[in-house]
Order: structure tokens, then sequence, then C-alpha cells
């Protein structure tokens, strides 16, 4: 459980008869998948935290051991030399939203760095992306890369709309999907806009499947806020998605009635567009079907758009990719497009 931070998972001894709770582990970290001993003293978990990364640890009456060395310690504090911070915001609403950022080492007052997120912001059973031992590609390990390499300031948010932070937050978009998504991460510009004194006309916004559908959303529907986009896999046509999670977006949608949801369809907003989009897609993705980008694409160019927006695609790979352009090649499309349009920070 996240009791004492939804970025931290801990194990938890739980009295029945009370419901009072014992916390069973020592390090500030996630503790995933434990496996508890008959007696309820002893726990297998594998941890992580940003100073560790995973491995397998025996939880013993409050002792601690690892039972694996999977890791060089020399070399990952040398590809992990940058720690992230967390961070929390009130939104407009009153609410407590979460994120990590990145700072450049460099930095000094009064420098506007260009800003650039990473966003899911959809159901995902319990996951979300704020964790504190998570080493996303993208939204750690890329946004590191960025941070230590082109002088950004890098940031990963769970808005509204995001699993693991309870019901109300979760379900915070049914029936206007993207809609208090867009709402918190522009609060959440604001917030390290004036903390860190990040440059407003350089704010970029990345994600992939659902959080492909919110940038595309963000740059769409708040293009004074977000200037530049690398969406990926995204789900713009809700009727083309599966039932089960298009209802935990979405809500409940009458039975044969598909055409209730082109309401949701972004090809709507793709007009709004005024800054340079980047949209990528497997063309054998059986998760989010290829051709919403493409309708999207198609629409985009419609409207003029064409000179903003650059498509990327994989011939054979799935919804994470992975065909003929492993994770590599797609960071280095990544890189690619933000160098030709903003390129590394310089010192004025």
């Amino acid at each position: 459980a996240g009791k004492e931070n939804p970025a931290r998972l801990d194990l938890y001894k739980v009295d029945i008869n009370s419901g009072s709770t014992v916390r069973m582990t020592k390090e500030d970290g996630m503790y995933r998948n434990p496996q508890v001993s008959p007696d309820g003293t002893k726990a297998l978990a594998s941890f992580s935290n940003w100073e560790k990364p995973s491995e397998l640890l025996l939880v013993d009456n409050g002792k601690e051991k690892a039972l694996t060395e999977s890791h060089r310690p020399g070399a990952f504090a040398k590809v992990n030399a940058l720690k992230p911070q967390l961070f929390s915001y009130k939104n407009r609403k009153g609410m407590d939203v979460r994120g990590y950022v990145f700072v450049p080492e460099d930095m000094k007052k009064g420098e506007k760095r260009p800003l650039f997120l990473y966003v899911y912001g959809g159901p995902l059973g319990t996951g979300k992306s704020v964790e504190e031992g998570s080493f996303n590609s993208t939204s750690y390990l890329f946004a590191e890369y960025l941070t230590r390499v082109f002088g950004y300031v890098t940031a990963t948010i769970d808005p509204r709309g995001q699993s693991g932070y309870g019901n109300a937050f979760g379900k915070a978009n049914y029936e206007a999907p993207g809609v208090a998504q867009v709402e918190d991460l522009t609060d959440g510009v604001k917030y390290l806009q004036a903390t860190y004194g990040t440059d407003p006309a350089k704010t970029g916004i990345n994600g992939w499947s659902f959080g492909g559908f919110q940038t595309q959303m963000c740059m769409y529907t708040a293009p004074d806020v977000f200037t530049l986009g690398i969406a990926g896999a995204g789900p713009t046509e809700w009727q083309n998605y599966n039932t089960w999670y298009s209802t935990g977006v979405i809500g409940p949608v009458p039975t044969g009635k598909p055409e209730d949801l082109d309401k949701y369809s972004l090809t709507h907003l793709a007009k709004n567009l005024r800054g340079p989009l980047m949209l990528l897609h497997g063309v054998e993705d059986t998760n989010v079907l290829f051709q919403d980008t493409i309708k999207v694409y198609r629409k985009l160019l419609q409207y003029g758009k064409g000179p903003l927006v650059e498509l990327s695609i994989d011939p054979t790979g799935g919804h994470g990719m992975g065909g003929d352009m492993d994770t590599r090649d797609r960071h280095a499309i990544y890189l690619s497009f933000i160098n030709r349009w903003w390129g590394p920070y310089t010192k004025p």
C-alpha cells in the first residue's frame, strides 16, 4: 500500500480485529509482488528506488536482506547520475497532483529552460507513472538524458484520470476524456514555471497509448501552453477500442451505438494544432489500431497542418512498437525531432 506516500509501495501487517496497521518495510521505494510467509512474519519482495535498481529482498521482522545482486553498482551509478525530485501541487479543484522532476545541475536562477513533460493519465489497474523506483525508458531514462545533455527541465505528472489515486481521482474524465487531465497538466506547467522559471514558449509533452491520446488533447485544446508534442499509439477513435478500457475512461456506452463515441474523436479538435507534433504507431498494433493515427493524421493534413506534423511508423511493430523499430531507434527519433525544432538549451 502507498499509505505514507502514493509514489511508494510498502508492506503492512493489518490487525483484523482493530484494523490497525504496522509497516513491515524500512526503505522508501517500491516493494513489488510480495510473497508473505504463512505466519505473517516474513516476506519476499522485489524492491527498488532511485538509488537502487530492482533486487529480490527478504523482509524479516524489521530486518531486510538482499538475496540477489543483479546489477553492477558502479555501472548503475554512472547511468543514473542524476536523481529526480518528487513534488506535488494543488490543482484548480483543490486536489493534490503528484509528479517528479529532473533539474539540470548547472541551472541558475533566471534561466528560462525548456520544459518537457511525460504523461500517461489513464486507467492502468492500480498502476501509476510517478513511482519512486520506476525506471521507465521514456519517463525516466530519456527524461534524465534530456536534462543532462540538452539542459531541459523534465517532469512526469499523474493528472486526474490516472489510476492509483482513488476512485474519484481516477474517474474524473468520465464523459469528457482528457479534459481533466489537460486542466491538471496546465496547472502543473504553471507550478513548474513558478518553481523553476521554465520557458513558457518551450513546453513539450509526450506520452504513449492513452498518453498518446492525452498528448494530442493537450496540443489541440491548450496550444498556448503546450508548444511541442510527441504522441505514440494514441486511441483517437474510441469506437475502435475495447469496451472494458473505454468504459473506464468514458463511462458506460449503449450497446450497439458506436456512433455515440464519435464526439470524443480527436479529429474534431485537430484543427487547433499550432505547435510541432510527431505521431508514432506500429502498423501491426492489435491494441490501439494503426488506422486511428492515420485518420487523425489525414485530418491534420486536410486542416493544412502538414508542415507541423511528422509521422513515424514501424512497419512490423505492435502496440509498444518493437518490430523494425526498437526502443533505442524510437528515442533517437524523439531526439532528432526535438533537436530540429528546439535544440539543446544554450545559455544567453
